[in-house]
Formats: structure tokens, sequence, C-alpha cells
């Protein structure tokens, strides 16, 4: 695989994940409903205390693993990606709009 194809495979992946960051944090700013995915890392992250970032993390950490031991081969960068890309920039977006 060239250097570069890979650099831009990882570069379109951050990009995907950053507008889907910021499509969820634009319903968790509007508090007119989410995904289901995003309710069950809001609950998870409301019953622990911690914001829905760090919530999503977790949760997407526990279904990689549950999928690592089921069949590795789903398992590339996206997913290692997609750990800490979505959560945290829907937390950053609801804290810009919440500025303004």
């Amino acid at each position: 695989m060239k250097k570069n194809n890979l650099f831009q495979k990882i570069l379109v992946a951050i990009i995907g994940l950053m507008i889907c960051g910021a499509g969820v944090g634009i319903f968790l700013y509007s508090q007119l409903g989410m995904d289901p995915g995003s309710v069950l890392e809001l609950g998870l992250g409301n019953v622990f205390h911690v914001s829905f970032g760090t919530a999503s993390a977790l949760t997407n950490i526990v279904i990689l693993v549950v999928v690592f031991v089921v069949d590795k081969t789903y398992i590339n960068l996206s997913s290692l990606l997609a750990i800490f890309g979505v959560g945290y920039t829907a937390d950053f977006m609801k804290f810009i709009l919440a500025l303004l």
C-alpha cells in the first residue's frame, strides 16, 4: 500500500468522523432527539456522570472488544479512530454552540 494512499484514507476517515460528530453535537445541543446508539451513550454518560464523549469512547471500546472476540477481520484503522472521533467531536460542537 502506498504511503500517500494510507494518508488519504486516514484523512477521509477523520473528516467523516468529525462530520458525524458535529451532527451528533447539534442533536445534543438541540435536545430534539438522537439516534439509538447515541441515546445509549448519553444515558450511560448520565448514569456514570461522565461526558458524552467519554461515554461514547467507553461504549465503543466495549463493542470493539466484542468484535475482536467474534471476528477481528472487521476491525481496521477507522474502527480505532472512531473510538474517540465522534464522541469528543460532539462534545466540542455542543460546547461551541453553547457559546453562541
